[in-house]
């Protein structure tokens, strides 16, 4: 009778490695016999998997990139090893606790290689290691490598700012006759046109206290701009208080520097600074 699982065995003794075998079974009971029930196999080989050789980089070299490329040499199997994978890993640490970078790649002709998808840290030592494997059979781990990325580039110089539009002369909002003088000295106004540009630059500089420029409809020194009748060589306040920032304003007149109180105005013809560059 047959064991309680249904199944009937028999075992033979040691069959030699690497040889197809063919087999048959049938069923009898002394007067009836069933047909036989056939089937082959193959006795393979324990797995045998050596350790790829991690080729490069090596020696603690320093890289020419911050994408090195990793490669191995393949490792050695017999038949009873499949399609083999390999296992890269890339880590801040001897001991692998502090890995960077992790990937597996199929085997290559000879040699299989990985290049990281992202950038490794400038100027750094790094350890690597890579072993291979089939799914069911996986080598030891490569002797760990060591290497230095690239040192961090050196940084770029700062850009020079660019004047803006009062030059260098905002550190001198606090004394208004020396402000005037440095605006000037950029400007070098000979008619109520450059002087004007004097003027406005002036009252940008100190637009922070509420300057402005002083609208003037009518008379002598007037430059439009911006929808605007403005006198050339005057500021304003919101209060009315306007200075006088050119002398002898126009063409042939001296077009001078200064800081002089003019007195009040309406207030109404006070307009906040407008920014110099404007056109």
């Amino acid at each position: 009778m047959p064991p309680g699982d249904g199944r009937t065995s028999v075992q033979v003794d040691r069959l030699d490695l690497g040889k197809t075998y063919y087999w048959r079974v049938r069923a009898e009971d002394g007067a009836n016999s069933s047909n036989y029930s056939s089937s082959q196999f193959e006795v393979l080989p324990k797995a045998q998997l050596s350790t790829p050789g991690a080729v490069s980089p090596s020696g603690n070299e320093r890289v020419t990139s911050r994408r090195p490329t990793f490669t191995a040499s393949n490792s050695s199997h017999n038949v009873t090893v499949g399609n083999l994978n390999y296992e890269f890993q890339i880590a801040l640490d001897q001991a692998f606790t502090q890995v960077t970078v992790a990937n597996v790649v199929a085997e290559g002709p000879g040699q299989t290689s990985f290049t990281p998808g992202v950038d490794l840290v400038a100027d750094k030592q790094y350890f690597w290691r890579v072993r291979s494997g089939d799914g069911e059979t996986t080598s030891a781990w490569a002797g760990t490598q060591t290497f230095l990325t690239p040192a961090a580039p050196a940084p770029s110089p700062s850009p020079t700012p660019t004047p803006g539009p009062t030059g260098n002369c905002d550190a001198l909002v606090s004394n208004k006759e020396a402000l005037v003088k440095c605006i000037h000295a950029q400007i070098l106004p000979h008619d109520e046109v450059t002087g004007f540009e004097v003027t406005k630059r002036v009252a940008w500089a100190l637009r922070g206290e509420g300057a402005g420029l002083l609208i003037k409809n009518g008379g002598e020194n007037i430059v439009s701009w911006q929808g605007y009748s403005f006198s050339a060589g005057r500021i304003c306040y919101p209060d009315g208080h306007i200075y006088k920032v050119l002398s002898d304003v126009g063409p042939g007149g001296a077009n001078g520097p200064t800081w002089s109180d003019n007195d009040f105005v309406d207030r109404s013809l006070y307009v906040p600074a407008i920014d110099p560059s404007k056109r």
